[in-house]
């Protein structure tokens, strides 16, 4: 087939997607009640002493505020070298303590807009955290660098417990 060929088709609709969208599921066991571990997720001054520090992407943070509710919304700032990162979000399903979903927008780029879901199975005195991202498309040549970091995290969440 020749160039001309294949354009007489058309070009596609722009509100066709290009790809699907990549996606990654972590499994974590923390030693501790699925209540406590899953507060870990919500409460600002905590998620700053395991989902931002220097040793899992060199962040230290600037400021962390959310509104913990179903249509709440969260936004936190870091510093990464010489330079500012704003996390943000909106909660979009709030179980408590069995389930937590949200959005995921990093720099206010809400047209690259990722979702995290996480469920939350006891298991006696521990807890199982099954961690799922589904990133926005244009972030799936980014997948593996965005998996490592997210399980840096969760293995930071799991040592606050030991």
């Amino acid at each position: 087939m020749t160039t001309e060929q294949i354009s007489m088709f058309g070009e596609p609709s722009a509100n066709t997607p290009s790809e699907k969208p990549a996606s990654f599921t972590l499994t974590k066991t923390i030693n501790g009640s699925t209540q406590k571990v899953f507060d870990q997720w919500l409460i600002p001054v905590v998620i700053g002493t395991w989902m931002f520090n220097q040793e899992i992407a060199g962040e230290k943070v600037i400021s962390l505020d959310n509104t913990v509710r179903k249509g709440g919304s969260f936004s936190f700032k870091v510093q990464k070298r010489d330079k500012q990162i704003e996390y943000s979000g909106e909660y979009l399903e709030l179980r408590i303590p069995d389930q937590l979903t949200f959005s995921w927008i990093k720099d206010g780029r809400a047209d690259r807009c990722s979702q995290i879901k996480l469920r939350f199975e006891s298991d006696g005195d521990k807890t199982r955290m099954k961690f799922s991202m589904t990133l926005d498309p244009a972030l799936n040549p980014e997948r593996e660098a965005i998996k490592a970091i997210w399980t840096a995290r969760c293995a930071a969440l799991a040592g606050r417990f030991k």
